[in-house]
């Protein structure tokens, strides 16, 4: 099971500022999605959805070349480590 780095962590969160609503493209097992933040997870492998711990954000099956919403869905978006996979 994946778990997030507590540093890592503080400054996602302090760097999300105000945001309320935020997309997490390429989530993961969402180790970096903050509690206290309303999260839409966006994860095109079903090895890492079936990851996610019960309770997490709703993951949606697709990716970041064709996001399933409308402009202005959120206050906020993230990629945390995509890139390295």
């Amino acid at each position: 099971m994946r778990h997030e780095d507590p540093r890592l962590a503080a400054r996602i969160h302090a760097a999300l500022g105000d945001a309320r609503t935020l997309l997490n493209v390429g989530a993961g097992a969402g180790s970096y999605e903050p509690d206290d933040l309303e999260f839409t997870a966006v994860e095109p492998s079903e090895v890492m959805r079936a990851q996610r711990p019960h309770g997490a954000a709703p993951v949606v099956d697709a990716r970041a070349e064709r996001l399933p919403f409308g402009d202005d869905s959120f206050d906020a978006a993230m990629a945390i480590l995509s890139d390295h996979h």
